[in-house]
């Protein structure tokens, strides 16, 4: 580790998220009467609860949907940021609508 972290008494130094939200799906399942939750790592920016999100495959834009809930081991954030590994919560979308590698993002 460098000098600055033992200089900073052990509190790595945190960057504001910068950048658009992004997000690649590594998997999905339906959660009844919520809708669809698509897990991942957040790979940039932020997202909070009532984002609006668009959902692409191979750089062509699938469907637009807004963020109803955040869901992270044994937490329910508000906000997720960069690194943190999530579910969003998708009302109103099918199963069969995204597939595993698809991109979220805003």
């Amino acid at each position: 580790m460098s000098w600055k972290f033992w200089k900073t008494g052990g509190a790595l130094p945190t960057d504001p998220p910068t950048g658009t939200f992004g997000m690649t799906v590594e998997d999905r399942f339906t959660i009844r009467g919520r809708g669809l939750v698509v897990t991942g790592q957040v790979g940039s920016g932020r997202v909070a609860i009532g984002d609006q999100v668009r959902i692409t495959r191979d750089g062509q834009l699938l469907l637009v949907s807004r963020v109803s809930g955040i869901k992270k081991f044994r937490d329910k954030p508000r906000v997720a940021n960069v690194g943190d590994d999530i579910g969003l919560v998708l009302p109103r979308v099918k199963f069969d609508q995204v597939n595993i590698g698809d991109e979220v993002g805003k």
